[in-house]
Order: structure tokens, then sequence, then C-alpha cells
């Protein structure tokens, strides 16, 4: 069940993000790789190649968040990864079923396709397999039209890392998303999460 922000909360994101916009925009910093988090949103841009450009914008973000009054926690600099297909794993606790696994197509397709597996804990090797199988993304997977696979153990290792985690974590985890999932040529890698703990 989606349920929709409140019109209270909704405005303050979209302040938050219309601050952070315009924070990113005062530093000059729109072709440089540089995340702001802050809250709900997330400022991006496009690339930083060197030592000194990441000193040089950490040095003009920190400055203009001060302008416009905008508490940073910190900065992020990640290597940009963007070679693989994205995928989402998940934890969710139903209230008749228990905890139950996903997986399924990632990114914005989460929304659009809706191409998503369920099992139940604890998952198996036979059990995980089965679920990549129930995708239409498993295709792709695959090798599409003559193209190279992607790592099929590695989807299939992630899977049951993440039953093991649950399994291990009992009622400690109320539901926990992983999306994107980057699955590549060789191996995968989770670009985010958002764990939410349990009472």
């Amino acid at each position: 069940m989606t349920v929709s922000p409140s019109s209270s909360v909704q405005r303050a994101r979209q302040e938050l993000a219309d601050r952070l916009r315009d924070l990113r925009l005062d530093a000059g910093l729109s072709g440089r790789a540089l995340s702001v988090a802050a809250g709900w949103h997330e400022a991006k841009t496009s690339r930083i190649e060197t030592a000194k450009q990441a000193r040089d914008a950490f040095r003009q973000i920190t400055r203009v968040a001060g302008k416009h009054r905008v508490e940073l926690d910190g900065v992020l600099v990640a290597q940009q990864v963007k070679d693989g297909i994205e995928l989402a794993l998940g934890l969710h606790r139903d209230p008749e079923m228990g905890m139950v696994i996903m997986c399924g197509a990632g990114g914005s397709a989460l929304e659009l396709e809706r191409d998503v597996a369920f099992g139940a804990l604890p998952l198996d090797t036979p059990a995980a397999e089965d679920m990549i199988a129930r995708l239409r993304i498993a295709q792709l997977i695959a090798g599409y039209r003559g193209k190279p696979p992607y790592d099929h153990s590695a989807l299939v290792n992630a899977l049951l890392s993440l039953s093991q985690l649950a399994m291990d974590a009992g009622d400690r985890i109320e539901s926990l998303d992983v999306n994107p999932f980057l699955l590549r040529r060789r191996g995968g890698l989770a670009l985010d999460a958002l764990v939410v703990r349990g009472e």
C-alpha cells in the first residue's frame, strides 16, 4: 500500500529541493560530480576527475551552504558507476506472511514496470533462481539478442545475503530497500539503500 505524504511534508521537501538546487547552481557545480544530501533531497552534478577538483568543489559547496543556511552533515564522494542493469532488492514485513524478500527491475523502472517477484524466507539457491526467472528483466540479465550476459550468480548471492541478513536481524528490521542494485557483467553494487528498523 502506498501512502502519500502530507501536504506539509511535500512543501518541506520542495522547499529543501529548491534550496539545494539554488545552492548547487550558485556554487557553479553544474559540470562536476558532487552530491549534497540533506533530508529528502539529493543534488547531483556530473563529474570530478582530480583531488584538486574535489577539494575546490567541497569548499564551494560548504561556502554556499552557509550562505543559504543549509546544514550539511557531510559530503559524500563516490565512484560513478553506470555500466549495468538497475535492479531493486528488498525485504518487507507483511502482516500475514511475515518477512518476504523482493527482487525486480529497479530505478525508475520499479515504478513504471512493476516487474517484481517475491519469495519466502529463508531463501535458498533454487528459490533465488526461481525468483529471478519469474522476472521479465531476466531476459536482459541472461544476455538479450546476442549481448553478453550479466553476472547472474552475483544477483543470486545478493539475494541469499539479504535473506541471511533478514534471518540474523529478526524483528530488528521492518523493511529494507536496495534501489538501485547495479548488476554488472562481473559482480554487482548496491548504490543506494534504506533500512527501516523494527520497533
